[in-house]
């Protein structure tokens, strides 16, 4: 995670490494999601989702911030109390649990954790982590997964970083120009000319 994860720039297969190690480890993983915080003015969140099944990536836009997918969820509670949250998935109540939790459970999840990454640029993201065995998680297997924290910081960290500063560029200078800039291959004062059409309409 620390050496080669962090020179991949390759968010699925980082995560996918991390939960096949834990998984032989004895951590019994159903399902993973690592979340990671955008500076972006038209998405404010992406990050990765690891089944047994699979691994895929996904974006998160401001409006749905106000959605009740994330307000009550894991990623508010572990934001805002800057905690680490543990929940079992049996008994629950329809009526106060999030739903989330309750899609979890009809699935066949049984327990829940999500917990905190931080970054070295103050940042904070957040990792959510269920499972579908009987027991739960043990004590143990919590300790694992805080464990392993540190590499996963490492290995996500400078794609973040990235992701969030190739994001700002195409927002504001569109995917050609931001592409150029990024590689450095456009100077101040440069100029190029393009072939274009201006239509005006009524």
């Amino acid at each position: 995670m620390m050496t080669e994860g962090r020179c991949s720039g390759d968010p699925v297969k980082i995560v996918s490494h991390l939960c096949r190690t834990l998984v032989d480890s004895g951590v019994p993983l159903w399902r993973v999601n690592i979340g990671q915080r955008f500076a972006n003015p038209l998405l404010i969140a992406w990050g990765v989702v690891w089944t047994p099944s699979g691994t895929e990536t996904y974006e998160v836009t401001h409006a749905r911030m106000l959605t009740d997918g994330y307000v009550g969820s894991s990623f508010e509670y572990i934001f805002e109390n800057l905690r680490p949250l543990h929940k079992s998935l049996r008994d629950l109540d329809p009526e106060k649990d999030h739903v989330s939790y309750l899609e979890f459970a009809r699935d066949g999840g049984t327990d829940y954790y999500a917990t905190l990454l931080e970054y070295g640029d103050g940042s904070r993201h957040g990792c959510t982590f269920a499972t579908s065995a009987e027991d739960g998680f043990t004590p143990e297997h919590l300790s694992m997964i805080e464990a392993a924290g540190p590499g996963l910081s490492s290995a996500m960290e400078p794609i973040t970083m990235r992701k969030s500063s190739q994001s700002l560029l195409r927002t504001y200078l569109g995917d050609g120009p931001s592409e150029a800039v990024w590689k450095g291959s456009i100077q101040r004062g440069e100029r190029t000319s393009i072939e274009a059409v201006v239509m005006i309409t009524e």
